[in-house]
């Protein structure tokens, strides 16, 4: 199964949307978690690759659907939405968590197509990119800066993980002391994790927002 949409008044195809009759039974199974992954330009015709992957009740991945596009604009990201959620059979299947990554266009339109979904940040995404700041950031004579790294990432991983607001409130403290050394890597933490995409990182903060949308 396939659609594909052309711009007005030429036949140049603009973006590719494709998935298997089996795919489209799993989904409809399976349709609480899905996670949306961007590969930017790595194939033969230098396109955007959308993926979407489903998530079963036994924690196994199978591929939904892949999208083609010719550029990552929200109206592109939108026709890809709107034809996965057209894969399902009923509204009352309906998404309830959507992962991606930290794409701004992405995050912006998923609200839009999946109104009763939240949507959270990858964690591997967030640790790839706080792995690669902390290299940049954390280099010093005194001592190894393996050992420094690992305690830094330690410290941020905590962040993610804490289950309530009084050790959100702890680990992030812990952080700046960690950090004291290194105020530009905790800038750039502060921004990504201890600012306004708390709500879909840290776990507390996670569930707190899939509550109040579900409610």
């Amino acid at each position: 199964m396939y659609h594909c949409r052309k711009y007005p008044n030429f036949d140049d195809v603009r973006d590719i949307f494709w998935t298997h009759q089996n795919d489209i039974k799993l989904f409809n199974t399976f349709s609480i978690v899905f996670v949306l992954n961007s590969t930017y330009k790595t194939n033969k015709y230098r396109l955007s690759l959308l993926e979407f992957v489903g998530v079963t009740s036994t924690k196994l991945t199978f591929s939904i659907t892949f999208v083609y596009m010719m550029s990552e604009k929200e109206d592109n990201i939108i026709w890809a939405l709107v034809r996965c959620r057209d894969l399902l059979h009923s509204k009352d299947i309906s998404p309830k968590v959507i992962v991606t990554d930290r794409d701004n266009s992405l995050m912006n339109v998923v609200d839009i197509v999946f109104l009763e979904a939240s949507t959270l940040l990858c964690e591997c995404h967030i640790e790839r990119n706080v792995t690669t700041k902390c290299k940049m950031g954390c280099k010093v004579k005194d001592l190894k800066s393996t050992e420094v790294m690992k305690t830094v990432i330690f410290a941020c991983e905590d962040i993610v993980n804490s289950d309530t607001e009084q050790a959100y409130i702890d680990n992030c403290n812990k952080l700046k002391v960690v950090c004291n050394k290194f105020p530009m890597f905790l800038e750039y933490v502060e921004i990504t994790i201890l600012g306004p995409m708390k709500e879909k990182v840290v776990k507390c903060h996670a569930y707190g927002e899939y509550y109040n949308k579900q409610s």
